[in-house]
């Protein structure tokens, strides 16, 4: 175990008690920030499975349209009603505790296509409604991860402090405390044997 240089004597009594004082407050706002986010990461949780599914609904359902605007129309329908302007997501980003991350997203669309069977309109909504769910699980997955690293990285943070820092400065501050407490009484009987008055 590495000792904390200090200065000699009181002031290094001294010294050491504020450096112990500020480890446990650190460790105070780590716990609090250690909280905060253990909510927020369980409330990401249900979003991201929330997302999840609503994903995987819309996957389906733009599978079954697809299938049906196949069957019913050709196959380079697809490729002539693809439209001139792409699709747009814009995430919008929140830092919450010292972590950024996503918190709603925007998806923008395209105009629907002309033409094509009666099942190609519902097929291509289909699919945006995928493109949007889609962006909205990644923002959520991408939002729990790094709430998730954070949390790790905190509680790794106020483990160290917990579990080496303080009781390492505790240690010194009694060695401390010992070395006064022996030179004064050394002191004391020095000036009793010697007659000085103390």
């Amino acid at each position: 175990m590495t000792a904390v240089r200090t200065p000699p004597g009181r002031s290094g009594r001294l010294f050491l008690a504020q450096r112990l004082l500020a480890a446990r407050r650190a460790a105070d706002l780590l716990e609090r920030k250690r909280r905060v986010l253990l909510r927020e990461q369980r409330r990401l949780a249900q979003v991201q499975e929330r997302t999840g599914i609503t994903w995987s609904d819309t996957c389906s359902e733009a599978h079954r349209w697809s299938v049906r605007s196949l069957v019913l129309g050709d196959r380079g329908q697809v490729r002539r009603s693809v439209p001139g302007p792409y699709a747009r997501a814009d995430v919008s980003w929140q830092t919450r505790m010292g972590v950024s991350y996503p918190a709603t997203t925007r998806t923008e669309l395209p105009p629907l296509p002309e033409g094509g069977s009666a099942a190609f309109p519902p097929a291509v909504a289909a699919c945006g409604d995928v493109l949007r769910a889609g962006v909205a699980h990644a923002a959520a997955l991408t939002a729990y991860q790094r709430v998730s690293d954070e949390l790790d990285h905190t509680q790794r943070r106020l483990r160290a402090i917990r579990n080496r820092w303080i009781p390492r400065l505790e240690e010194q501050l009694r060695l401390v405390d010992v070395t006064l407490d022996q030179a004064e009484r050394e002191e004391l009987a020095r000036l009793r044997w010697t007659g000085d008055p103390p």
